[in-house]
């Protein structure tokens, strides 16, 4: 049985990969480094005092998220889509909210920030947020006939 698990995983393996690069360069490498290289004017430390932290956490993820794929493929094929759907779908809304959703908080200079100027934007982000999981998990299992 487990020799089939592990089968499973090899199978899976880009899937598993490419969702696992996906989420950890999105949240811990392409992110901070867009919002340093965007403002860098208004940070006291220079891209080289946080280079290592950011390339060590985005792998520190990517073995995380390949970890916990490599544990849940031991659990099933399907349970192994939901995994992976679930981490690719966090990617994808990280990255679509960070890249294409602007909103202007204004100067980020520990002025409080009024959020019920905002509300109409968290109705937004949640109907993506839902679009992107309902969309990932579809063509994930529609793709996968075998479930």
């Amino acid at each position: 049985m487990k020799l089939l698990n592990f089968k499973l995983f090899k199978e899976n393996i880009i899937l598993i990969f490419l969702c696992s690069l996906l989420l950890s360069f999105t949240l811990f490498f392409f992110g901070p480094l867009e919002i340093f290289l965007s403002a860098s004017t208004e940070f006291w430390f220079s891209i080289s005092d946080i280079l290592f932290i950011i390339i060590i956490s985005t792998l520190l993820c990517f073995i995380i998220s390949m970890a916990i794929q490599f544990i849940v493929s031991f659990l099933g094929n399907r349970l192994l889509k939901i995994c992976s759907s679930f981490l690719t779908a966090l990617g994808i809304g990280f990255y679509i909210q960070g890249n294409w959703t602007f909103i202007n908080y204004g100067k980020m200079d520990g002025t409080p920030i009024n959020w019920n100027n905002y509300s109409g934007w968290a109705v937004a982000n949640t109907i993506i947020w839902i679009l992107i999981f309902a969309v990932v998990f579809l063509l994930n299992f529609r793709h996968t006939k075998e479930l």
